[in-house]
């Protein structure tokens, strides 16, 4: 509950400024490689659109699928704007067809989660006076109506692992991730190095869920992290079953969009700012298809920056503060060296930042 309404207050927030008219949410790639392609998908003789219908297509069920959920949904109240919303769920091998509801729906954007990207760029090549946009770190072969985004949630992470870091007694944290793939990896890998910034006796412990656990595995997990004496715990999905067993062996918890007593909240990532940028340039017949290098980090209304937690001390929100401002500015990131993996190998030189290319296929962890 305390999620949705968050949402909706942020959602609120970036319509009002959609309606004012005085500015335009400032929403850039972060790559130093090409930002976007300067491409315009319509004619000239297009008639100006002013009314939108926005589609999603997903698969999975997971803590991204859920945010574009709740946020295409609340795009609604924006009550300047004629908007309609679709929302599709799709098997990953079956997705053609539902891109074809999305299409006969009338969609002008087409947002895609968990979608494999030769599915949408043959959507995207069979329906050229529609928007694609695919939630991937991939590459894109440079189609008009297709453009790809990715938030950097690497760097909250980051800054989840320092709160972990200052607020452990016992130097043991657990961390509760969905899937081995590359994007958890390198979300536990920053939580890691943020938790060894903040107090470098911290061991971070931690499991997969997969998605969608039942009771009994959600209480094996927990119950595998109190075994491990840690009385911090991050998990991005808190179920009520995870929420009682910590509470009950005095385990602080951190997590988005969630607040109770033994809980320190961080904030969701907010796409938002993102979906209203694009619908706002579609109105303005002025779309541009982001290319691969279109991740959005701690620079733009992505990724929270606003912080404060009053359970931290003044020296410890300084150091949070200083790491935040570096990611903001661009003149620093979590991934910057040296890093060392966990035999011993030095996978990150001194002062050298790792390029998101690679950021893209971690398999690896940090020590």
């Amino acid at each position: 509950m305390f999620r949705k309404t968050l949402i909706f207050i942020v959602v609120l927030f970036m319509a009002a400024v959609l309606m004012s008219g005085c500015k335009k949410v400032q929403v850039q790639p972060t790559s130093t490689a090409a930002k976007t392609q300067s491409i315009t998908s319509k004619s000239a003789e297009t008639p100006k659109i002013n009314e939108i219908t926005v589609g999603l297509i997903y698969t999975g069920d997971n803590y991204i699928v859920s945010l574009h959920r709740s946020q295409i949904e609340a795009l609604l109240i924006i009550s300047s704007i004629k908007i309609s919303v679709v929302i599709k769920e799709a098997e990953i091998e079956n997705t053609i067809d539902v891109f074809d509801e999305l299409a006969d729906a009338g969609c002008n954007i087409i947002f895609a989660v968990g979608v494999e990207e030769n599915d949408v760029k043959n959507a995207a090549e069979k329906y050229p006076d529609i928007k694609f946009e695919l939630y991937s770190g991939m590459d894109n072969d440079s189609i008009e109506n297709m453009g790809l985004y990715y938030a950097r949630r690497y760097q909250s992470e980051y800054i989840s692992g320092m709160i972990a870091g200052f607020i452990s007694t016992n130097n043991n944290i657990g961390y509760i991730a969905e899937n081995a793939d590359n994007e958890n990896i390198r979300l536990v890998n920053a939580f890691a190095l943020g938790a060894k910034y903040a107090n470098e006796k911290s061991k971070v412990h931690f499991t997969w869920t997969n998605e969608n656990p039942d009771e009994k595995t959600q209480e094996n997990i927990i119950q595998s992290l109190v075994y491990k004496n840690c009385d911090v715990v991050s998990v991005c999905n808190l179920s009520p079953l995870i929420k009682e067993i910590a509470q009950t062996n005095d385990m602080r918890i951190i997590t988005p969009g969630f607040s109770d007593d033994n809980v320190i909240t961080v904030d969701d990532i907010n796409f938002a700012s993102y979906f209203i940028t694009k619908i706002r340039s579609i109105l303005d017949d002025n779309y541009k298809a982001n290319d691969a290098a279109a991740w959005y980090g701690m620079e733009t209304d992505v990724i929270p920056s606003n912080l404060n937690f009053e359970i931290l001390k003044e020296e410890q929100m300084q150091k949070i503060n200083e790491k935040r401002d570096r990611m903001r500015l661009q003149s620093w990131d979590v991934f910057t060296g040296p890093i060392v993996d966990i035999y011993g190998t030095t996978v990150i030189a001194e002062n050298q930042k790792l390029p998101d290319e690679d950021l893209r296929f971690m398999l690896w962890y940090v020590e």
